[in-house]
């Protein structure tokens, strides 16, 4: 939530999913270690062109992290590894 709350709003990072509340960051992350369309949330958490760079930018109008695709793609390797034990 703290790493992705700010950013601006893309295809499927949107109104209804996305990190602005603790809500919606357990949902989306849920919905990432099924496998749906979590690689698609990542490149949105991304983003970099028409955003704000700035540290204290306004809700919804941040550009994305560096770091999404690490955190992403080990979030969903432990998850799915956590979710196939589970079965």
């Amino acid at each position: 939530m703290n790493l992705f709350g700010k950013v601006k709003f893309g295809e499927n990072l949107n109104e209804h999913a996305n990190f602005t509340n603790f809500g919606n960051s357990i949902l989306i992350l849920l919905r990432m270690v099924t496998g749906e369309a979590w690689n698609a949330i990542m490149y949105d958490c991304m983003v970099s062109d028409e955003c704000d760079s700035a540290a204290d930018c306004a809700l919804g109008e941040c550009c994305g992290s560096a770091g999404a695709p690490l955190y992403f793609i080990t979030f969903v390797i432990f998850g799915s590894f956590v979710t196939l034990n589970l079965l």
